[in-house]
């Protein structure tokens, strides 16, 4: 038996309903039905809510998100780093380029810190420096590696 992955996230808030008007209003997050102690979001495949503490959990003891990353994606991240920045919510790490684009990380108000990077662009194949290019043979004699590289006549070697 295996588990196949996250099916719902939360986030334990002081303010539910001030959290929830902060992804409302600054992710564009909407509503959907959920428990009278929580607000859940409609975040496909998988469901995003803010809710009142846990019995016993106090907010207050400890740097909240310790150990724990939540990233939330945005197809425009820029334009809501620009508009967070107008609204004045911190911003703890700047837009950096990288491989999801230019992920920054704001803090939620409840301190969560929240990184959000761009949705990721369909990516295609790009063979690396010096290897063979599209609809290059093998050479002569070459065999085919084992494991989980193949060659396919339309590209270089690939992962499978």
């Amino acid at each position: 038996m295996t588990a196949t992955g996250p099916d719902f996230i939360s986030l334990q808030v002081r303010d539910v309903e001030r959290s929830a008007a902060f992804y409302e209003e600054h992710l564009g997050l909407t509503r959907q039905d959920g428990p009278p102690h929580a607000v859940v979001f409609a975040t496909p495949p998988i469901a995003f809510a803010v809710r009142g503490p846990l019995p016993g959990v106090d907010l207050d003891a400890a740097p909240l998100g310790r150990g724990v990353g939540l990233w939330l994606l945005a197809p425009d991240a820029q334009a809501i780093h620009d508009a967070l920045v107008a609204a004045d919510v911190e911003i703890a790490t700047p837009p950096v380029a990288g491989p999801s684009g230019r992920p920054f990380t704001f803090v939620a108000p409840d301190g969560h810190p929240v990184p959000l990077p761009a949705a990721r662009a369909a990516r295609r194949h790009r063979p690396r420096p010096g290897t063979r290019r599209r609809g290059a043979r093998p050479p002569r004699g070459s065999r085919r590696p084992h494991g989980r590289h193949s060659w396919t006549s339309s590209s270089s070697w690939v992962l499978r």
